[in-house]
């Protein structure tokens, strides 16, 4: 059943969706989202609710998905640290990400090119992934792609995909 992560942040999660527990050595070791690329994210101020969107056709653990999103659940702090960008449109490539324990919160850090750190910490984390209509397609090239065309070809928050792979880590 395809879910957007629109859905997600509303809470929307479909019920005969299995959770699985990953292995804690392939969240602890903090590379598995190294190449993707976080293209967009939504926070509902209401519920304290975050969703991050990732395309994963670079991704190197992910050759089967193109699109992830991580949920963040009782969002406690966010930051977004960097010099910004002079470009109007830029994927935010992943270097490394962290998920961690600490005090009863997780948190979670990525390291992103160009010269930006993002962490968040929060209650519980899901991870998604799965395919979209964009699977098998090349991301557009941001040197020659229209507005619209750099905006169809990357996962949004309204992009419709079907899960794989899903899991949750609770406080």
């Amino acid at each position: 059943m395809p879910i957007s992560a629109e859905d997600l942040l509303h809470g929307t999660t479909p019920a005969n969706l299995s959770v699985s527990t990953p292995d804690s050595g392939w969240i602890a070791g903090g590379d598995f989202l190294r190449e993707a690329q976080l293209t967009d994210l939504g926070f509902a101020a209401l519920s304290s609710r975050l969703c991050v969107v990732f395309d994963l056709r670079n991704a190197l653990d992910f050759p089967d998905a193109d699109i992830a999103v991580i949920v963040l659940n009782h969002v406690r702090e966010l930051s977004w640290l960097g010099s910004g960008t002079a470009q109007s449109f830029q994927p935010w490539l992943v270097m490394n990400s962290e998920f961690s324990r600490n005090d009863g919160w997780h948190q979670v850090g990525m390291a992103l090119i160009p010269n930006q750190d993002f962490s968040v910490a929060c209650s519980s984390v899901e991870f998604f992934a799965g395919r979209s209509d964009l699977y098998d397609q090349a991301p557009p090239d941001l040197t020659e792609a229209s507005a619209e065309e750099i905006e169809a070809g990357f996962p949004r928050v309204s992009t419709m995909f079907v899960v794989d792979d899903h899991f949750r880590l609770d406080s």
